[in-house]
């Protein structure tokens, strides 16, 4: 993962694994089923990680389709995926890692699928791909993507992005091009309109609501959706989104705000009150907050990537998804990942206590010694390589 990107992947890591180790680790308490009204077929799952102390992580899991809604699935995937990191020395200071990975069903696994579901994932197009360079300002990237279903909807575009360090703001600018056909998306020409129609109080909406999440830390520039040409079967539309500002205080001031915003949220109990949130989650997520904070402020520290680049693509005649990067690193490599994955790991350790109920006792103390280990220990990256598989 780029070290310039990390924060994003963190998070998202975060929370997947805070909604997915109630399936992981307590079976006995499965989560509760919300009703969803959907028009065709639709897709959840769950993952399952195993750390053994050859330094394999297996990832297992299934994928489950739903056409309409039903009580059991239609069908279940099950999938693999392997990935990959290699770090080579090329010099004192300079480190060479390189990461390739695949991720994709079992063979025969679409076989019991329902052709509409199955028959879109070898017409997908998919792939993106971005270069990463060092500057004054901190890590930037240039990337572009596209990603394709026949005749129903096609994207192309590029994206920037800046990790700004010191008093160099962030930013992530992307634009697109869209094509809609209306009878595979289930649509009409006047749903879209409509839907372009509105794209000025939505950029409204999401400006002021991120603004105030993040006490106008992170900022909304642009975020729009014009029309190119609206005909009787397909749209042509153009988008656009830009966002400035710091990130990483911007993400630590809105998870401060979690448990406040959970609690609007709330339905409210006897006599019109909201109940309280317990101040033990209130301090959880104060102590998330920290984390990413002293993220920011490590993440370059004793290393930073030079150069590097990165590339996702499906195979549609295998259907797996294939992934390669490489990236120079300047400076102590092994000291860097340490003190990040520390800080990591103290992350997971807060989501820990949010889960120690849910999870269960004895599951709680065992994930807070592979915490308490993972944190203690000195990580020795440049000599060695990394690997997850699932097969």
């Amino acid at each position: 993962m780029r070290s310039g990107v990390k924060i994003l992947g963190i998070l998202v890591m975060a929370l997947l694994l805070q909604s997915t180790m109630v399936t992981c680790l307590a079976e006995q308490q499965p989560p509760p089923k919300i009703p969803v009204r959907v028009k065709g077929p639709t897709a959840s799952g769950d993952v399952r990680l195993k750390i053994y102390p050859d330094e394999w992580i297996k990832v297992s899991g299934h994928i489950s389709t739903f056409s309409k809604p039903v009580e059991k699935p239609a069908a279940t995937i099950p999938y693999h995926a392997t990935y990959q990191c290699r770090y080579e020395p090329i010099s004192e200071d300079r480190v060479l890692m390189k990461c390739r990975g695949v991720i994709g069903p079992e063979p025969g696994a679409l076989e019991s699928v329902p052709e509409e579901f199955g028959g879109r994932l070898g017409e997908l197009e998919f792939s993106m791909s971005y270069a990463e360079k060092f500057t004054r300002s901190g890590p930037a990237y240039n990337g572009a993507f596209m990603i394709s279903l026949p005749e129903a909807f096609h994207a192309k575009g590029s994206f920037k992005a800046l990790d700004g360090i010191g008093p160099m703001e962030s930013s992530f600018t992307l634009h697109a091009d869209i094509t809609l056909w209306y009878s595979k998306l289930n649509t009409t020409r006047a749903d879209v309109e409509q839907m372009v129609g509105m794209f000025p109080f939505i950029k409204g909406f999401m400006a002021a609501l991120i603004e105030k999440l993040t006490e106008g830390e992170v900022r909304i520039s642009d975020l729009a959706l014009k029309p190119v040409e609206i005909g009787d079967e397909k749209a042509e539309l153009k988008f656009s989104f830009e966002s400035k500002g710091d990130f990483y205080e911007g993400l630590a001031k809105f998870i401060e705000k979690l448990p406040e915003f959970s609690k609007e949220m709330m339905p409210p109990i006897e006599g019109g009150v909201k109940p309280e949130i317990p101040p033990e989650v209130v301090e959880a997520f104060k102590g998330i907050a920290k984390y990413v904070r002293e993220l920011k402020d490590i993440r370059y520290e004793y290393a930073v990537p030079m150069s590097g680049n990165f590339s996702a693509s499906w195979d549609r005649v295998n259907t797996i998804l294939k992934i390669n990067s490489s990236t120079i690193y300047k400076g102590d490599l092994d000291k860097q990942f340490t003190e990040i994955l520390r800080i990591e790991c103290k992350m997971i350790g807060e989501l820990l206590k949010l889960m120690s109920e849910e999870v269960g006792e004895e599951q709680a103390e065992a994930m807070e010694k592979i915490l308490d280990l993972a944190t203690n220990s000195e990580y020795r990256f440049s000599e060695s390589s990394f690997k997850f598989s699932r097969r």
